[in-house]
């Protein structure tokens, strides 16, 4: 009897089990699901109940399956083109913000533990193909992108969904003909 995540199966309330007389009773039941809920709010260090951390890789292959499904869905529903180009520059923005914040956590730390803390501009340009003069110009965006969400001219949720919303209503106006032929079909 435990609580599964992923492929882990951890003991229930920490190992704590109802003895063997209290088993099977109907009273015992309900105590022990009364406990076993005090104890999830209550265990928020407890490494029985926190989930088993998705690796990188699995998580990439996850989103590239969700991925292939949107295309299937921009081929049914073309609208969705320009939300699709807003993903697009999203995922472009985690290498920038990435670099800046590789940078920054090394030059925050003194010089003999800096090797320590991340790779370096040059082991960042060999990783990603690029010249040293290229993570230098993706540090600065990613700087330029960690200080407007510092500042707070809009939440990222907002202005996404402010963008998300244009893009729909750009894309209503653009194809407003093609959704005609299709309503013609149909009729």
């Amino acid at each position: 009897m435990g609580i599964h995540y992923g492929r882990q199966t951890q003991p229930a309330i920490c190992g704590q089990q109802p003895s063997p007389r209290e088993r099977g009773s109907k009273v015992a039941d309900l105590a022990e699901r009364n406990v076993r809920a005090w104890h999830l709010v209550d265990c928020t260090g407890c490494l029985a109940h926190r989930p088993a951390p998705i690796e990188t890789d699995r998580m990439v292959a996850a989103m590239q399956r969700m991925i292939r499904a949107l295309e299937e869905r921009c081929i049914d529903d073309p609208a969705a083109l320009p939300q699709v180009i807003l993903l697009a520059q999203q995922l472009s923005d985690i290498t920038n913000v990435t670099i800046a914040r590789c940078m920054a956590k090394r030059a925050a730390v003194s010089r003999t533990e800096a090797q320590y803390a991340a790779p370096s501009g040059n082991e960042l340009a060999t990783l990603l193909f690029m010249t040293p003069q290229s993570v230098t110009d993706r540090r600065k965006l990613g700087d330029r992108l960690l200080v407007e969400r510092a500042m707070g001219q809009t939440t990222i949720s907002q202005g996404e969904r402010q963008r998300r919303s244009a893009a729909a209503a750009h894309a209503e106006t653009a194809l407003a003909d093609f959704r005609a032929r299709l309503a013609s079909l149909d009729a």
